[in-house]
């Protein structure tokens, strides 16, 4: 085997193993879409269906018309925007000081 027919097996397999990757990954993200399409009599079957028979968006209807889902919203929005300042705030400080002190192993 020359050099280029071994560079053009590793690029394919490389691409090979991402796309497996790819697959792992988006697979339960197809799922959960899928089933949030579902009406509810077909969300429990077995076996279960990657693809919806019957597409229906009651179930985003519900969702977001049942409870105070706005007040549930806007909640985990304010948890999530303190948490990022809060960490973004630390690291920036963290790497002043990484960077200007001098350190074993630096």
């Amino acid at each position: 085997m020359n050099l280029r027919a071994q560079r053009a097996f590793g690029r394919a397999l490389t691409y090979l193993l991402l796309l497996l990757g790819v697959g792992i990954v988006a697979v339960p993200f197809w799922y959960m879409v899928a089933t949030s399409l579902k009406p509810q009599a077909y969300i429990f079957e077995i076996p279960p269906s990657l693809w919806p028979r019957q597409a229906t968006l009651a179930n985003y209807v519900v969702a977001l018309s049942k409870d105070r889902f706005g007040l549930y919203f806007i909640n985990s929005l304010v948890v999530a925007v303190c948490a990022t300042a809060l960490t973004v705030l630390v690291a920036g400080m963290l790497a002043y000081a990484f960077s200007r002190l001098d350190f074993p192993g630096r």
